[in-house]
C-alpha cells in the first residue's frame, strides 16, 4: 500500500509525483475526498494510475492531490491473460 497525503488546508497540487516502490498499475482503495467522508469526490477510485521509470530511474506517476486529502493506493495485479 501507498499513502499519499496533503496536509495544506488551502494548497492542492495538480500533477503531483508519486513515487512507488515498483512500475506497475495503481489504484485508489480509499480517499477521504470521497463524499462518504464529507469530501468532493475529485479523486476517482476506478482510474488506474501507471507508474513507469521518471527520469531520476524511480517508478512514480503524476496525480492530482487535494488540500486536506489522504488516499491509500493499493498495486493492482498484472492480469497474464491480458
Amino acid at each position: 500500500l501507498v499513502f499519499v497525503i496533503n496536509f495544506s488546508p488551502s494548497e492542492s497540487y495538480e500533477g503531483y509525483f508519486v513515487t512507488v516502490p515498483t512500475t506497475g498499475r495503481y489504484q485508489v482503495t480509499l480517499s477521504t475526498d470521497a463524499s462518504a467522508f464529507g469530501g468532493w469526490d475529485r479523486i476517482s477510485e476506478s482510474y488506474v494510475y501507471h507508474a513507469g521509470k521518471h527520469p531520476d530511474g524511480k517508478p512514480k506517476f503524476p496525480i492530482y492531490l487535494p488540500a486536506r486529502t489522504g488516499l491509500c493506493l493499493k498495486k493492482v495485479k498484472e492480469n497474464p491473460q491480458l
